[in-house]
């Protein structure tokens, strides 16, 4: 039998319990978002488009193509062409026919890769790449300024065009403009320890959103005279597209950083800044939404405990008869 005694001191440390237990879950919530929210992210851009954009870091980026292929080699002076409608012949281009190709690309090169609704994939160099032969070995110069061009069936059968480095998807709408985004998603992941502060890590999506048609794409990261575009990683292929089409299918993957999306949106002077902040870190995180679940029956047990002692000292202050 509890004496009236030991009750009291029960449901002292049971209120007690309860009243500290709030302010420790709320204290120790605020601090896993605040160090959850500094924490490095990563971004993956995903989208259908004609049009991307790449600049390649160090690493192997080594792209393979079999297949008929038109090399169009930039002959005259001055910047190389940036229109992607431009023909590939004199006086401007040297056009030659090969079965394909072998290109390794420096850190620093940039290109373009451009798909029309027929399936036509046509990559422009920026910088001449440190080396290009066709599939027999033959080395040929590639100018800036020069592309290839491939047929639809010899664009599919290359697969993916892995690459590592920066992206930039679409390019802005505009009247008549035919190299933009058709859809595409985006999702803010953060690595959130499994078992408190410590262990291994897994990615939690944070943030996600879509695309529309028209946007362009890019992540960026803050620098000392402003952003700029984040590396990482990411792949593109030619695509079908359910309505018969052809586009661009394309995924990139930026390094874990403090990184942010910019899309630009046809009618705005200054694009949409997407990054995570604490309330989405307080929403998506597993484990904040687990501790805060347990907290709560934590709670509810301690208030159970609490008025079933008040109950108890309730029947025994009843005179007995």
């Amino acid at each position: 039998m509890i004496s009236r005694a030991g009750i009291y001191r029960a449901r002292r440390i049971s209120g007690l319990a309860g009243a500290l237990l709030t302010p420790l879950c709320l204290v120790f919530v605020l601090v896993a978002v605040i160090l959850s929210a500094h924490r490095q992210h990563s971004i993956v851009l995903g989208a259908e488009t004609t049009s991307l954009d790449i600049m390649f870091s160090a690493g192997e980026n080594y792209w393979r193509v079999d297949g008929p292929v038109e090399l169009c080699q930039f002959g005259a002076m001055g910047a190389g062409v940036r229109n992607a409608e431009f023909a590939c012949g004199p006086p401007l281009f040297k056009r030659t026919e090969i079965r394909g190709f072998e290109v390794k690309w420096t850190e620093g090169a940039s290109l373009r890769l451009y798909a029309d609704y027929t399936g036509e994939l046509r990559i422009f160099m920026d910088n001449a790449p440190a080396r290009f032969e066709d599939i027999d070995g033959t080395p040929y110069e590639v100018p800036p300024g020069s592309f290839v061009k491939m047929g639809p069936d010899t664009a599919r059968k290359a697969g993916l065009f892995a690459f590592l480095g920066t992206a930039s998807m679409g390019r802005p709408a505009g009247p008549n403009e035919t190299n933009f985004i058709y859809d595409g998603s985006y999702e803010v992941r953060l690595p959130v320890n499994r078992w408190l502060f410590f262990g291994s890590d897994r990615d939690v999506t944070i943030k996600s959103g879509a695309l529309v048609r028209g946007h362009t794409a890019s992540i960026m990261k803050d620098a000392k005279n402003g952003p700029v575009l984040a590396e990482g990683f990411g792949h593109v292929a030619l695509d079908r597209r359910d309505t018969g089409d052809y586009a661009l299918s394309a995924v990139f993957v930026a390094a874990k950083d403090k990184t942010h999306l910019e899309v630009q949106q046809w009618g705005r002077s200054s694009p949409v800044v997407v990054r995570p902040n604490w309330i989405d870190v307080t929403l998506n995180s597993p484990f904040i939404l687990g501790f805060l679940a347990i907290a709560a029956l934590a709670l509810s047990g301690a208030q159970v405990f609490y008025d079933a002692l008040e109950a108890l000292l309730d029947s025994d202050d009843k005179p007995r008869t």
